[in-house]
């Protein structure tokens, strides 16, 4: 059993794709977060998480879509996104924006 605190979600992704390259599919997720896993073939596979404690609209789930962003799952306000890691470039992997736009996304919701 794992537990990630709100402030370690970049951890939770980095854990979640060691687990796909293991063989280990994040299927869904049951508040209060806990992991339900399938069995899948060993692949590295990046997961990103964004927080959205409103409502996200067609228009952001389709912008994430247009990305090749896999959305499967949400637990507790997160969104749970996944794409292949060979289907993404350096550039479009977003990497330290996406985390700030998660960050923003989260001090917004709470302030």
């Amino acid at each position: 059993m794992r537990f990630f605190s709100i402030a370690d979600f970049a951890e939770e992704e980095i854990w979640l794709r060691e687990q796909h390259k293991k063989g280990w599919k994040l299927a869904r997720m049951v508040p209060p977060c806990f992991y339900i896993f399938e069995a899948c073939e060993p692949e590295d596979t990046i997961y990103r998480l964004d927080y959205r404690n409103k409502e996200q609209t067609a228009e952001y789930m389709q912008m994430m879509e247009d990305f090749g962003w896999e959305y499967f799952a949400k637990c507790v306000g997160w969104l749970y996104f996944r794409k292949p890691a060979a289907a993404a470039s350096a550039k479009e992997d977003w990497g330290c924006s996406w985390a700030s736009h998660s960050v923003f996304c989260l001090s917004s919701a709470i302030s």
